[in-house]
């Protein structure tokens, strides 16, 4: 599998309802640098193509949904929901949190 993918540096996770907007590669990228932390995962309720319209097709508005609970299980394990229950906004680097979010991780 190795030959197959090179000497890749990044994985990413996402759920089958996940739609891409033009550029989120190299955004990705850029964003995973900007926490200056190799160990950083970026992960966010994406948002929606109806989202995106409404800000004019800018993917990098300046309000963010955000995951914001984290319920714990009865066994002691963080639950997370895969909806945005908040929101950041007028972010000019990532927002370091101890939330994550299962429809995108990178």
């Amino acid at each position: 599998i190795r030959k197959v993918l090179g000497n890749e540096e990044f994985c990413m996770q996402i759920d089958a309802a996940t739609d891409f907007a033009q550029g989120w590669d190299n955004l990705a990228v850029t964003q995973w640098m900007m926490t200056g932390n190799e160990y950083a995962v970026l992960s966010n309720v994406p948002m929606s193509d109806k989202e995106r319209e409404k800000n004019g097709g800018d993917s990098s508005s300046v309000e963010v949904p955000r995951q914001c609970a984290i319920k714990i299980g009865s066994e002691g394990v963080p639950l997370f929901e895969n909806i945005a229950d908040g929101k950041a906004i007028g972010l000019t680097q990532p927002l370091l949190s101890a939330t994550q979010s299962s429809p995108f991780a990178f």
